[in-house]
């Protein structure tokens, strides 16, 4: 049973000791006191859990799951979902902070508009500063309430970050996509797509950045991403978008994905044949999953509208179902981009 008002604030904790106090003693100065905060320790090997037993046995609203390391964000997330009480989600790492207003604003706007999201403020923290100039930025005021329609077509262009509050009824309708690394933000979109209403609140969500990151390291894991991007570029095309918009969707995600082939190219000598593996099998997902849609008659007709040469290049690499002609271009493109001194395409 939901308790009316309650937000459920859910952290996943691995080897966070060293943030656990700072990130948890902002949500206990939160001045909205009805939240239960779940912490689910994925098998840490540092004094994570000993910190969070900790604070669970000084106040009842701090409650502590365990489970074996393993999986993504998306993966803690639904395995604690049948164990949340509260009317509303929301999702915090282990090392983000919240303002003080921030659960009692997002609730109340929930409340006013009767919106199924809440977009708070959000500000990139560093360890030793805040940087705003990053941070995604509203093309509304805070006042505004939209479609979820819209929201997704906001989130997806970068001007909506995901730590929204959410009604508990949608996450539970819909649950979190597993599918790659960074599913969760998949996920996002769906919910999105979901809201009658989706508002903005006052309130700041400190977003921490920190080398550490896995979405910063280059592991496997990250070239998940391009997969990912296919899936969004999947849904909007399937959910009657318009079609300047796909195309535009389509042509970021083929653009991050030759970024991501030649972030490989550049990167594997430095790595382990079974680092190459993985990070090719990925890369190799991505690619199928763009070529079955047939996406070269697409390029065709927009550099017959456009005469832009860039479309007769994607043209070239995404010509046939084999991922070794396209990693063979994408080599020769890392190479002239390489002589260029130029990093990425853009």
């Amino acid at each position: 049973m939901l308790v009316q008002g309650m937000v459920s604030i859910v952290m996943p904790v691995y080897n966070g000791s060293k943030y656990l106090d700072q990130s948890i003693a902002s949500v206990l100065r939160q001045d909205y006191g009805d939240f239960e905060l779940v912490c689910v320790d994925d098998g840490s090997t540092d004094r994570s859990l000993e910190v969070l037993r900790e604070y669970e046995s000084r106040d009842r609203r701090i409650k502590v799951y365990t489970k074996p390391n393993g999986g993504s964000v998306s993966r803690v997330l639904n395995f604690v979902l049948p164990r949340l009480e509260g009317q509303y989600f929301y999702y915090m790492s282990q090392d983000d902070m919240l303002s003080v207003d921030l659960l009692g604003t997002m609730v109340a706007r929930s409340l006013e508009t009767g919106a199924d999201a809440v977009v708070p403020g959000m500000i990139y923290r560093y360890e030793d500063r805040t940087d705003e100039s990053g941070a995604p930025e509203l093309s509304m005021d805070r006042n505004e309430v939209i479609s979820g329609r819209e929201a997704v077509r906001l989130s997806i262009d970068g001007a909506i970050h995901g730590f929204i509050l959410w009604r508990m009824t949608l996450v539970r309708t819909h649950g979190f996509e597993e599918f790659a690394m960074n599913a969760d933000e998949y996920s996002v979109r769906v919910f999105l797509f979901s809201c009658r209403k989706v508002a903005f609140s006052g309130g700041c969500f400190y977003y921490h950045q920190h080398e550490g990151s896995i979405t910063r390291k280059l592991s496997a894991r990250i070239f998940d991403i391009p997969y990912t991007d296919y899936r969004l570029y999947d849904f909007v095309r399937n959910h009657d978008f318009d079609a300047d918009y796909v195309g535009s969707v389509l042509e970021g995600a083929i653009i991050r994905l030759m970024n991501y082939q030649i972030k490989y190219v550049r990167n594997r000598s430095a790595l382990g044949e079974k680092e190459k593996r993985e990070i090719v099998s990925r890369l190799r997902k991505a690619y199928g999953s763009h070529v079955k849609n047939r996406i070269v008659r697409r390029f065709a007709s927009r550099y017959r509208a456009t005469g832009n040469l860039k479309y007769p290049l994607f043209m070239i690499c995404f010509a046939v179902d084999d991922y070794r002609y396209f990693s063979f271009f994408m080599d020769l493109l890392a190479r002239l981009l390489r002589m260029r001194k130029i990093e990425v395409l853009a």
